[in-house]
């Protein structure tokens, strides 16, 4: 018996459907993974840039504090973790200022079934001038 209102042809249908909307759904998950990890890592290698640049133009002699502020960059960004599995830390300093930038690799195991590479590279440059002002040794 067959009932009012309903074709022969949709027996099924769900059937479907479902696979079919479970891998839009998580093809569309792992997609908000990838922008929310690279963005992350972004917003922590701009901070690192930064605040090491930062750091350089404050100490005295400029070159003597290269490796407190790879020390610095390297605890912003976790080195090591998810978000930044290395570190590069690129510097330049001369008579006006500071350049400091900052690249890592990102950790996106996981995220490749849906064609995103297993890691990304993020990178930041920060410029700052020197204090023409501060005490000179």
């Amino acid at each position: 018996m067959s009932h009012p209102g309903r074709g022969s042809g949709d027996a099924g249908g769900g059937v479907v459907q479902l696979p079919l909307m479970a891998t839009v759904f998580v093809g569309f998950t792992m997609l908000i993974v990838f922008i929310g990890r690279v963005n992350d890592s972004y917003a922590a290698v701009e901070s690192a840039a930064r605040y090491s640049a930062r750091t350089l133009t404050l100490a005295r002699d400029p070159a003597t504090a290269v490796d407190a502020a790879e020390a610095d960059a390297a605890a912003t960004v976790d080195e090591g973790s998810r978000g930044c599995e290395a570190m590069d830390f690129a510097h330049s300093i001369d008579a006006e200022g500071v350049s400091v930038t900052v690249t890592c690799i990102v950790d996106l195991t996981g995220l490749d079934v849906f064609g995103i590479p297993g890691e990304w590279t993020v990178t930041a440059t920060a410029d700052e001038p020197l204090d023409r002002w501060r005490e000179l040794q």
